[in-house]
């Protein structure tokens, strides 16, 4: 059953809830931001949004996990059944929750903050009140973030995203993916690399300062669409998979432990590659022969060169071209 909320007309000034942060020498920028200023003044707007807004947060060294709740209440299990990342074992963290016998303050939205870098705030959790979806509650806090972020000193406001379709709210929203962005530039997001370890995720980087986009993003990629940033990763997945079954198959080659075909599907796949490439881009490929014994030696090297045009493949490949060379 679907509940009703009476709704108030004057919203009250948020209150907070808040642990001490402990002592330290070094206070990093995400430190010197009140939980309270993570309340966009947008949600008092929002008719679903009634009674009184406050935050509950837990703050250590350069992190905030955070909880905006209204003066609704829910019950666990309506918690449970409606929130994917808010449980029984959440709950336990935050007894200011609770609102009575089995009643608890009616979470808005929830998650959590890192400082990664100097220049990089990292949002490793956020997950908006299903009954709230679609009303402007999760536009609203990004919006209001990105602001709070920039005026903390921040030049990236990023995330990873575990799948396309939750991407693509913050790619409607100006985030371009990490594959996006320009290899010189690479390194200065390692500390986002370094937060999942699955590659097939979606890590996304808003710019803070509009001008950084054409600094830092590749200019074929600058201003593409959503859906063309998805197919992009797409792509960016379905090669990573290719070459690393390529090396799989050239080890077995080299060890003495191949399969049958594995000889023939290298030389196809790898020579499929090259031909992707722009005719100036390719590499001078010897004649290959499955009885050639200096075989191995010739497809190590095509695959390495292959590896540094990487983009260049991506940039060129229809997803098409390279589903059909994912076959090992």
């Amino acid at each position: 059953m679907t509940e009703k909320y009476q709704v108030e007309s004057i919203k009250e000034v948020p209150e907070v809830t808040t642990t001490p942060a402990p002592d330290k020498e070094q206070i990093r920028k995400l430190d010197q931001l009140e939980p309270q200023d993570l309340v966009p003044a947008e949600f008092a707007n929002i008719r679903k949004v009634i009674g009184q807004i406050k935050v509950v947060a837990r703050k250590s060294d350069g992190h905030i996990d955070y909880i905006i709740t209204d003066g609704g209440h829910m019950t666990l299990q309506q918690i449970e059944n409606r929130f994917t990342y808010f449980d029984k074992e959440t709950l336990a963290k935050y007894p200011e929750l609770k609102a009575g016998k089995n009643q608890y303050a009616r979470p808005l939205v929830h998650g959590s903050l890192s400082e990664i870098s100097p220049d990089i705030i990292f949002g490793g959790m956020f997950e908006t009140n299903p009954a709230l979806r679609g009303k402007g509650t999760g536009v609203a806090f990004q919006e209001h973030l990105a602001s709070l972020a920039k005026k903390l000193g921040y030049k990236f406001l990023a995330g990873y995203q575990n799948d396309a379709e939750i991407a693509r709210f913050f790619l409607k929203r100006g985030r371009y993916l990490l594959e996006e962005l320009k290899d010189e530039f690479q390194g200065e997001f390692q500390s986002l690399k370094k937060q999942e370890s699955d590659e097939t995720v979606f890590c996304t980087v808003k710019f803070l300062n509009p001008e950084d986009v054409k600094k830092y993003v590749k200019p074929e990629r600058v201003n593409t669409n959503v859906e063309d940033k998805i197919e992009f990763k797409e792509k960016v997945i379905t090669l990573d998979n290719v070459i690393h079954k390529l090396t799989e198959a050239l080890r077995r080659v080299e060890d003495g432990k191949e399969e049958k075909g594995d000889r023939a599907t290298l030389i196809e796949i790898m020579e499929d590659l090259n031909q992707i490439l722009p005719q100036k881009e390719r590499y001078n490929l010897p004649e290959l022969s499955e009885d050639d014994d200096n075989l191995v030696l010739n497809l190590k090297a095509l695959l390495e060169y292959l590896k540094t045009k990487f983009g260049i493949i991506i940039r060129e490949a229809t997803p098409e071209q390279l589903e059909e060379n994912n076959v090992l």
